[in-house]
């Protein structure tokens, strides 16, 4: 025998189920897997997220479709929505109030919730890789041709890169040493905490470092692009990206 719920009963236990959650009395069900399984257009969607006024109705379903959410599989989850909302929870939130003056000269009270932010990592260092590549400034190179690299070929390199110390090396260990320092890019991590209206600040940047091992220097990319007159290619790689940012209370003493 099957027994089924009515919708005013579902409506009581769902209720009674998420003041236990936010309790802490009951665990909360997870309905997704790692945010890096699923592939959608996370730039645009966290831009239009923040346009949207607090307590304003979100079609999650429709705003997955807009944005193209798909799994590994390259294909929309039926619970593609549900996933999105988790997804946008937003982590610290805190609200300020702004006034400002309407049509007929009122001065009117506006809410608006500010939420800490972290971007994953690896989505930042993929959107980088994608950057660089398009503008030119990578260095990169096949096995094909480290494989056609003379003996000489390889002193002089590594002796340009100030790893001539490995010029006594074996042809194999020099061609495996030179492939591993161009293709190893290191990053660098820069963060400010600052105190405004009583409330502290964090914010972590992140970039590439410039390496010539890594990045075309300034000098072989306009010799490749004649018609460009002048260019700083360590600026372009060193460019800052958001990692983390966030409020803390206004009593926060961390």
């Amino acid at each position: 025998m099957i027994f089924f719920s009515t919708k005013e009963e579902a409506r009581k236990i769902t209720k009674k189920k998420l003041e236990q959650e936010n309790l802490g009395k009951l665990k909360p069900k997870i309905h997704h897997g790692n945010f890096d399984k699923y592939k959608f257009d996370r730039e645009n969607f966290i831009e239009e997220l923040s346009t949207i006024e607090e307590g304003q109705t979100i079609n999650w379903t429709s705003m997955a479709r807009k944005h193209n959410f798909k799994n590994l599989n390259n294909k929309m989850p039926l619970n593609s929505g549900q996933i999105l909302m988790a997804y946008a929870k937003e982590q610290a939130p805190k609200t300020f109030i702004t006034t400002t003056i309407n049509k007929e000269g009122n001065l009117i009270e506006k809410t608006k919730t500010v939420y800490g932010r972290k971007i994953p990592l690896k989505e930042i260092l993929e959107k980088e890789n994608h950057r660089l590549h398009t503008a030119g400034v990578l260095r990169v190179n096949t096995d094909e041709y480290y494989d056609k690299l003379t003996q000489p070929e390889l002193d002089k390199c590594l002796t340009n890169l100030q790893e001539n110390h490995h010029c006594n090396s074996n042809t194999e260990t020099k061609r495996n040493i030179l492939k591993a320092i161009q293709r190893s890019r290191n990053i660098k991590v820069w963060h400010v905490h600052s105190d405004i209206l009583s409330h502290t600040y964090i914010n972590f940047m992140i970039s590439y470092m410039y390496d010539s091992a890594n990045f075309l220097t300034s000098k072989e990319y306009l010799e490749r692009n004649p018609t460009i007159k002048d260019i700083d290619i360590q600026k372009i790689v060193e460019r800052p990206q958001l990692y983390i940012l966030g409020q803390s209370g206004k009593n926060s003493t961390t």
